[in-house]
């Protein structure tokens, strides 16, 4: 069994999927782990809405990824939206992608889908099975298919989505990364 820093020291940003969608109990658990996140004042206030319409996340991929607009600053070996302007779906044919909402008055909203999408990332990488956080929620569902795609799930515009987890069986694993020193300052 591994270890809470293991996990989190093997989870990558996957942007290569197997098309293959993932297994009930899998999702479940991760769904699970979703829930279970921490949250300000125990108000559970985050709405989780897994989506396994491939059509619809593509369409919804490819606002998202229009909102990001055309690729920038390329990296030598690192395919991403920022780097290919070829990539048209911001949740690189992910099966399965999890939207996370919250409320629009409540103040903690971003930081409650922010550690929700962790805790999903992380349950994801003990499956393994993998991830990538995706942001523009806000924007992606102030379209015409994102209102109605809310008003389908029974959210009212007093939701705002702040975090977007595309998950899949990993085709193609991300890059490992060495992390940069000089990032933590103590004061003894």
């Amino acid at each position: 069994m591994n270890t809470v820093l293991e996990i989190i020291k093997k989870r990558r940003s996957i942007r290569v999927y197997e098309p293959d969608q993932i297994k009930k109990e899998e999702l479940d658990n991760i769904i699970e782990a979703a829930l279970w996140a921490p949250c300000a004042g125990n108000r559970q206030a985050v709405k989780i809405v897994v989506v396994q319409n491939q059509d619809l996340n593509s369409q919804l991929g490819k606002i998202n990824r229009d909102i990001f607009g055309p690729a920038r600053n390329p990296q030598k070996g690192v395919v991403n939206i920022a780097n290919d302007s070829q990539i048209v779906s911001a949740f690189y044919k992910a099966p399965t992608v999890i939207y996370l909402f919250a409320p629009d008055n409540y103040p903690n909203a971003i930081q409650d889908c922010c550690v929700t999408a962790q805790n999903i990332m992380l349950e994801a990488t003990e499956l393994n099975i993998g991830s990538i956080y995706i942001a523009r929620g806000e924007e992606t569902f102030k379209s015409e298919l994102g209102k109605a795609c809310m008003a389908k799930w029974g959210l009212d515009e007093s939701y705002q989505c702040h975090s977007i987890i595309p998950i899949g069986y990993i085709k193609k694993h991300g890059m490992v990364h060495d992390r940069k020193e000089n990032r933590v300052i103590m004061d003894e």
